[in-house]
C-alpha cells in the first residue's frame, strides 16, 4: 500500500477530489438513510399493533368519546376500545398542572384506562393502576424531581375552572419516534368525566379511538355498518358534519391519513420517503461513477507500475485485489470524513425537514452493522471496475509502449458522459425547485406576513395570553385565531342554506388578529353588530352562496 499512498501525495488535487467528492456524496447519502431509518421506525418501542386500527372519517381524526361506545356496543368484532385526548388540541380551555409550587401549562394525554395495556410504553418506575393516580414521563420527572423518586409526590390537575390533587404513581419513557405527542402527563379520562365533562359528550369532537378488532375482520362490511350505526347514535354524523367511517391500520398514521384535525405528531407523506430513497440512490450512483471515472482516468499514470509487478510474478487477481484495497482504503477515509460532516451539520436538518435525525438513535445496532457492510459495498463496486480494466493488459503492450493506443479509456469516456447527464439533470430539477420556492415565498397570499408571529396552542376565545403578550414592548398588537392563515387545518361544517347543504370551512378568531393579518377587505359593514353571529366571508364563498357585495346578512341552519 506505501506505493499506492506514495500516488496520492505525489496526485494532491487527484487526491483532494476523490475524497472530497466521495465523502459529501457519503455524507449525504448515509443522512438520507439515517432519515428514511428514523421515518421508518416509529412507533418501534409499541408490540402487538398489527390487529389495531384507528377510527376516523376523511378529514377527521377526532371525534366524539362517544363513538367508542357505540362501536363497541354494536359489533363483536372490536375486542376493545382504547380513547385518548391531547390537551395540544384543546385551545381555549384553561389546561394546567402546579408541581412543587409552580404552574406550569399541561402538556399531557388524557387516556382510558387501559391505555398502557393497550399501547405498550415502557416504565421506567412504577405504572399505572389507581384512578387517582397519574404518570409521568422521564424528563418531567428528571426536571421537576432531580434527583429523588417522584412516587408518591402530589401534583394538581387544572381543567378549566376545575382542580383536582393527583399522585404520581409511575415514571414511563419519553414518547419519542411515535405518532403520540409528546406528553409530561398521562392520566384517566375518568378525570375529564368529573372535571369537564363536556369534553367527551356526544358532538365534541375530540377523542380519537383505537379499535383492536378480531384478525380476520371484513374492514370494508364493519366502515358500512358503522356509519349507519353512527346516523342515529352521534351528532356529528345526523347534522352531516361527518358523513364516514373509516378503520386504518396503526401503522399507517404515520404516513398521512387524516391530514386535517388530527393530535398526531411527525406525520410523512410515504411518496416523500419513496422520494428520499431515490434521491439517495442517484447520489450513490454518482459518486460511484465520479470514483471509478477519475480512478479509470489515472490508470495511465500507474500503467509502469503495474505492469512491473505482473512481470515481478502477481497474478491478474492480485492486482485486482489491489485496486479493491486501495479503494476500499479512500472509502473509509472519505466515510469518516461523512460521519464528522453529518455530526457537525446534522441539528440544522431540522431547519429543513422539521424533524431531529440524529445518526445513532435512528440507525440502532442493525444500522450500524448495515453501515459497515455499505463500506464493504461502495469499497468493492469503487475497485471492481478499475481492477478489471487493468488486470486485462498484458505487461509487454505497457513495455512496447502500445498500452496508451490500446487503452483510449472509452469506458472512462463513458463514465464520464452518463456522469455530465446526470450532473445536468440533477441541476436542472434543482433550478425549477428553487424557481417554484422563490414564486411560493414572494407570491400575494392575501394576507400579511412581515413582522408577525404566530404562538402554537395560545388561540382562545378569552384573553388567554393577550394581556400579557401586550406588556412586552415588542408587541404592537395582539388577537387570537382559531388556525394561521397557512395552517391547513379549519373546522367543516355542513349548514343548510334556502333549502339546500353548503359545507363551509370555519376559522374562528377576534378582530384584532383580523386587523393583524391585514386580509383584503372587498366590502365592509360598520354598522353591523360585533356578536357571536357576526362573520367574514371570503369572495369565493360569497359567489358560492348566490350572494353579491351588497348583501348584509345570510341565514344559515344546521341540517336536521
Amino acid at each position: 500500500m506505501k506505493s499506492y499512498f506514495r500516488f496520492l501525495s505525489r496526485n494532491k488535487l487527484y487526491t483532494a477530489i476523490e475524497v472530497v467528492g466521495l465523502s459529501v456524496a457519503l455524507a449525504f447519502v448515509v443522512f438520507i438513510a439515517t432519515f428514511v431509518a428514523g421515518e421508518l421506525g416509529y412507533d418501534k418501542d409499541l408490540k402487538n399493533t398489527e390487529n389495531i386500527y384507528i377510527g376516523h372519517e376523511e378529514e377527521f381524526a377526532i371525534m366524539s368519546y362517544t363513538v367508542g361506545d357505540v362501536i363497541a356496543q354494536e359489533f363483536p368484532q372490536v375486542e376493545e376500545v382504547c380513547r385518548f385526548l391531547s390537551t395540544s388540541i384543546l385551545s381555549g380551555l384553561a389546561l394546567e398542572v402546579t408541581v412543587e409550587g409552580e404552574t406550569i401549562p399541561q402538556k399531557a394525554i388524557i387516556a382510558d384506562d387501559n391505555f398502557f395495556n393497550f399501547f405498550t410504553f415502557p416504565f421506567i418506575e412504577g405504572g399505572l393502576d389507581d384512578r387517582d393516580a397519574v404518570v409521568v414521563s422521564q424528563s418531567f420527572a428528571n426536571t421537576h424531581f432531580p434527583e429523588q423518586s417522584p412516587i408518591g409526590k402530589t401534583i394538581q390537575i387544572t381543567v378549566g375552572e376545575n382542580k383536582k390533587d393527583l399522585f404520581i404513581q409511575g415514571v414511563y419513557k419519553d414518547i419519542k419516534k411515535s405518532v403520540f405527542p409528546e406528553a409530561d402527563i398521562i392520566y384517566g379520562t375518568h378525570h375529564i368525566k368529573e372535571m369537564y365533562p363536556h369534553l367527551i359528550a356526544e358532538g365534541n369532537g375530540t377523542a380519537t379511538c383505537f379499535y383492536r378488532l378480531t384478525p380476520g375482520t371484513d374492514i370494508e362490511e364493519l366502515q358500512e355498518k358503522a356509519v349507519e350505526k353512527l346516523k342515529d347514535a352521534d351528532i356529528l354524523y345526523r347534522v352531516g358534519l361527518m358523513k364516514k367511517f373509516l378503520l386504518s391500520p396503526f401503522s399507517e398514521i404515520h404516513y398521512g391519513i387524516c391530514v386535517q384535525h388530527h393530535p398526531f405528531v411527525g406525520r410523512i407523506d410515504f411518496g416523500f420517503i419513496m422520494l428520499f430513497i431515490a434521491a439517495g440512490i442517484l447520489l450513490l450512483v454518482f459518486a460511484l461513477l465520479n470514483y471509478i471515472s477519475l480512478t479509470v482516468a489515472q490508470i495511465g499514470f500507474r500503467a509502469n507500475e503495474m505492469a512491473t509487478r505482473r512481470l515481478l510474478g502477481e497474478q491478474k487477481w492480485e492486482i485486482a485485489l489491489r485496486y479493491i484495497k486501495e479503494a476500499f482504503i479512500l472509502t473509509v477515509i472519505s466515510f469518516g470524513l461523512a460521519l464528522i460532516m453529518i455530526e457537525a451539520f446534522g441539528p440544522y436538518a431540522k431547519v429543513v425537514l422539521g424533524k431531529d435525525v440524529v445518526l445513532i438513535d435512528n440507525l440502532g445496532t442493525m444500522g450500524i452493522i448495515l453501515m459497515i457492510l455499505f463500506v464493504f459495498i461502495v469499497s468493492l463496486v469503487a475497485g471492481i471496475v478499475p481492477a478489471m480494466i487493468m488486470s486485462k493488459y498484458k505487461p509487454i503492450d505497457v513495455v512496447k509502449g502500445e498500452f496508451a493506443t490500446n487503452g483510449k479509456m472509452i469506458l472512462g469516456k463513458v463514465f464520464i458522459g452518463v456522469q455530465n447527464v446526470v450532473t445536468i439533470t440533477t441541476l436542472c430539477i434543482a433550478l425549477a425547485m428553487f424557481i417554484q420556492f422563490r414564486y411560493m415565498l414572494a407570491r400575494d397570499c392575501g394576507y400579511e406576513k412581515d413582522r408577525i408571529i404566530s404562538i402554537e396552542g395560545g388561540a382562545r376565545g378569552s384573553d388567554y395570553f393577550i394581556d400579557e403578550l401586550k406588556q412586552l414592548p415588542v408587541v404592537e398588537s395582539a388577537g387570537w385565531v382559531q388556525y394561521s392563515p397557512v395552517y391547513n387545518s379549519r373546522v367543516g361544517m355542513s349548514l343548510d342554506h334556502n333549502g339546500e347543504s353548503v359545507h363551509l370551512e370555519v376559522a374562528y378568531g377576534d378582530s384584532t388578529a383580523f386587523r393583524i393579518l391585514g386580509f383584503n377587505i372587498l366590502k365592509f359593514n360598520p354598522n353591523a353588530p360585533q356578536t357571536n353571529n357576526s362573520l367574514w366571508l371570503t369572495e369565493g364563498a360569497m359567489k358560492g352562496l348566490g350572494l353579491d357585495l351588497t348583501a348584509e346578512s345570510i341565514t344559515l341552519s344546521n341540517q336536521q
